[in-house]
């Protein structure tokens, strides 16, 4: 019973050590705000983009091949990533604000 003890003080000592509680819980907001962020891309910015380059549906890149090379997955990939970025950039921007404006109010 000792044995179980020591090992229970070990585990949450090494809980509290390494901040593994506060790790978990990022992770679980990060998948949950993926699912914002995707959503957002898919929704709205993509089909802005379409409508700015005149594609019906942007996915449609992802057939384009030079040669043996499939390209269009390629510059696919890049303009998600692009457009993902944006929208946690805006996000980081909003919530690093609202951290200002409560450090000012102190």
């Amino acid at each position: 019973m000792e044995t179980a003890k020591m090992h229970s003080n070990g585990f949450m000592s090494f809980l509290s050590e390494y901040k593994v509680i506060p790790l978990a819980i990022g992770v679980v907001m990060g998948v949950a705000v993926n699912d914002v962020v995707k959503s957002i891309v898919d929704g709205i910015i993509t089909p802005l983009i379409g409508l700015l380059t005149k594609l019906a549906n942007i996915d449609s890149l992802s057939t384009l091949m030079v040669g043996d090379f499939k390209i269009g997955l390629v510059i696919s990939a890049i303009i998600s990533f692009i457009a993902v970025a944006f929208v946690v950039f805006t996000f980081a921007k909003v919530i690093m604000k609202d951290d200002a404006m409560l450090e000012k109010a102190k």
